[in-house]
């Protein structure tokens, strides 16, 4: 399984010159989540009817901690819920979503990992891009921001039509 929709989420919402997070609260939140399923779906794991997620046709695990968990979880439940369901139970645990995905994405050679250090005692983990990513990276913010709400606003979309997503206009 590839995971490029979460992956892409990462990029964008890292920094990559500091490698901390510009994008924050539910949207970093919901949006692992929701990229996450979209993965699933879009790997086959599982099927998305009429708003509803529902087991796939391909039983076999994805290979990745995090994939593999929130697949346990949608199979081992015992009614269908809807996207919105599944993204808010499993936003509860977004943060182990995003550190086991962090890892993965060092694990692949995208982040590099680097401890900040404050008199000598580490104190946070970042996660740079690599080079070659944070050559393609435009710096200045308000691209990169509207680059993230046009595909967050897109990917809300295909889940659910009915949804209206404001974005902010940049000049």
């Amino acid at each position: 399984m590839d995971p490029k929709v979460v992956e892409q989420f990462i990029c964008l919402s890292l920094n990559p010159d500091s490698g901390r997070y510009t994008v924050l609260g539910n949207y970093l939140t919901y949006g692992i989540t929701g990229a996450m399923l979209m993965d699933l779906a879009l790997n086959e794991k599982i099927k998305i009817k009429d708003r509803y997620i529902l087991e796939g046709d391909d039983r076999s695990r994805p290979g990745i901690s995090s994939y593999d968990r929130m697949l346990e979880k949608i199979i081992d439940s015992n009614r269908s819920r809807t996207i919105k369901k599944w993204v808010q139970k499993s936003g509860r645990r977004s943060s182990w979503y995003r550190k086991e995905v962090q890892k993965y994405l060092v694990e692949k050679g995208i982040l590099r990992q680097e401890s900040k250090r404050f008199i000598g005692i580490p104190y946070k983990l970042h996660y740079p891009a690599k080079f070659l990513l944070s050559a393609f990276h435009h710096s200045s913010s308000i691209l990169q921001t509207s680059i993230f709400h046009i595909i967050v606003s897109n990917f809300f979309s295909v889940l659910n039509p009915d949804c209206k997503i404001r974005t902010a206009q940049f000049t």
